[in-house]
């Protein structure tokens, strides 16, 4: 028997529970950025931070086939074939289009604080870096209108990233409440 394709809702709800974890850090980034402290070791704080997203739902995609906004709202990332264990090959693939943007955005990161570091700062170097940010940015925007388009008219409302990976998202049943022993 085949299970049940997630709902567009839950789709999006888990997203934006996913999303929601996030606004701690989020709101640690904004503080960093103010407060700011030694630039040597706010650097490696963004590039790292910059990474969490895609290896938080890569990882998870790869070990559960569920992030903790899928768990909560009972939809699960499986094969599209077999309806098996997404696995982890599938699960980058999947992650690929997002891992790429934030791949230039890290050397665009990197570029423009080593350029800082080395005392070569100009405003040349900050006009091209804030470019390439926006160019990032709106190819950013642009994945995510095609990922919604593509969810929304395919049949078993299967993203561009489903589809680049061969999955798809079902409907689970949460797991059962918990009793105490």
């Amino acid at each position: 028997m085949r299970e049940a394709i997630a709902s567009t809702r839950r789709r999006i709800c888990a997203t934006l529970v996913d999303g929601l974890l996030f606004l701690p850090l989020y709101m640690l980034d904004k503080r960093v950025n103010t407060v700011g402290g030694d630039e040597k070791l706010v650097f490696v704080y963004f590039l790292l931070t910059l990474q969490l997203s895609w290896l938080y739902t890569t990882v998870l995609h790869g070990w559960r086939g569920q992030t903790v906004g899928k768990m909560l709202l009972g939809v699960r990332v499986v094969r599209s074939d077999t309806r098996g264990q997404l696995g982890w090959p599938r699960a980058v693939l999947r992650d690929l289009p997002i891992i790429v943007l934030v791949a230039c955005a890290s050397v665009v990161w990197v570029y423009w604080n080593v350029a800082y570091f080395a005392g070569q700062e100009s405003g040349e170097i900050d006009q091209s870096a804030e470019q390439l940010f926006a160019v990032i940015a709106n190819a950013d925007i642009l994945w995510f209108l095609l990922e919604v388009g593509t969810m929304i008219a395919h049949p078993q409302r299967r993203a561009l990233h489903d589809l680049i990976a061969g999955s798809v998202v079902i409907q689970v049943e949460p797991p059962p409440p918990r009793t105490p022993s």
